[in-house]
């Protein structure tokens, strides 16, 4: 898994001034995942994570979610983990605790864009809810069989 990120954990609140920040992380994680091959990873073992939250504010974390078909698109399985993160209170308020409905609202968006991997805490809920979403309005691979 090839993540987005810059500085550290201790760092990266400071690096988050980006132009276009869906354009630079897509060319940062595509750029990564060319040299991984010209190292000789096999391009099937490469999945890209556009690191929501990390080196990113709330807009920009956003703004990644919204656009993630772009991320779809660069041709290596796209993984994205936004379960609890914080840019969540700056949409609803809501602390750390009691973000499993919008957790759960923006797994299903990714599920309809036809995300690849959904890492999230609370799993059991997400299968129920997967299950349901792939009976009513199959979108491809179901990784949760």
């Amino acid at each position: 898994v090839i993540m987005h990120m810059r500085g550290d954990p201790s760092t990266m609140s400071r690096m988050t001034d980006y132009r276009d920040v869906v354009g630079e992380v897509s060319s940062w994680l595509l750029e990564r995942a060319r040299r991984a091959i010209d190292f000789g990873v096999d391009p099937d073992r490469i999945i890209l994570d556009p690191g929501i939250g990390f080196a990113k504010s709330a807009e920009q974390s956003i703004e990644i979610l919204k656009n993630i078909e772009k991320f779809k698109k660069m041709g290596f399985p796209v993984l994205v983990g936004h379960s609890r993160k914080s840019f969540i209170s700056k949409i609803t308020g809501t602390p750390v605790e009691e973000r499993l409905e919008e957790t759960i609202s923006i797994s299903t968006y990714l599920y309809l864009k036809k995300v690849n991997i959904i890492r999230v805490h609370d799993v059991q809920e997400h299968g129920r809810i997967f299950g349901i979403l792939k009976t009513l309005n199959p979108c491809g691979e179901y990784w949760g069989e």
